[in-house]
């Protein structure tokens, strides 16, 4: 199955941070036997970081994989 995903930047208050247009973020695995494939970064426009390029990798029947 292939959809976008959509990350906003979001300040303490809740409010969407659309003026931090320099901004990058990047996904990565963080526990053992798992990753990330793909593009794995994406360029902040308007608060909104989108990605339709990536595939999230780990061990058969494991549940709850956390990536930052």
């Amino acid at each position: 199955m292939k959809e976008k995903l959509y990350f906003e930047l979001v300040d303490y208050e809740g409010q969407i941070m659309n003026r931090q247009n320099s901004q990058i973020i990047k996904i990565s695995a963080i526990e053992p036997n798992s990753s990330v494939k793909g593009t794995d970064f994406g360029r902040i426009k308007k608060g909104v970081a989108e990605f339709d390029n990536l595939i999230f990798i780990s061990e058969d029947g494991r549940k709850n994989i956390k990536y930052e």
